[in-house]
């Protein structure tokens, strides 16, 4: 991740399954007990296609202690 908690990893096309499901899953749960919040999520999990492998995917992600936010921006 960059500093500003962007996870920009890039996958190659060779490397995608336009009929696959994939999936990403974040641990939270250690992230916000840290900070001393009390929380009810401990992953965020994203489950996606990739249905154009030339395509780049932008997913942001927006996270709190009990909730989170997910979009598909091209």
């Amino acid at each position: 991740m960059d500093e500003g908690g962007r996870l920009n990893e890039k996958i190659g096309s060779e490397h995608i399954d336009p009929t696959a499901t994939y999936e990403l899953v974040f641990e939270t749960g250690p992230y916000w007990i840290e900070r001393g919040y009390n929380q009810i999520l401990d992953q965020v999990v994203l489950r996606f296609k990739m249905p154009d492998p030339t395509a780049d995917y932008h997913m942001p992600v927006i996270i709190s202690p009990n909730s989170y936010s997910v979009w598909w921006s091209s």
